[in-house]
């Protein structure tokens, strides 16, 4: 039982990470004229992609732990 709530922890949390990304990539392109929003939406992409990978790898230790102690 622990697996699954953990590991739909980890799914939603990707999920809203993709979504921001997303976001963030669509505002960058409708904000055709400010150079400050194109500024402020380049760093929620970018940020969305380092918080992304720091996910992946935080889900591969607890992975690694989990099958470690046979859980």
């Amino acid at each position: 039982m622990q697996g699954g709530i953990i590991n739909t922890l980890f799914a939603l949390i990707f999920a809203v990470n993709l979504l921001a990304i997303m976001w963030g990539l669509v505002m960058y392109f409708v904000e055709i004229g400010s150079d400050e929003a194109k500024r402020e939406y380049k760093g929620v992409i970018i940020g969305g992609i380092t918080s992304l990978f720091l996910l992946m790898c935080v889900f591969a230790v607890v992975d690694w732990i989990r099958t470690g102690l046979g859980l």
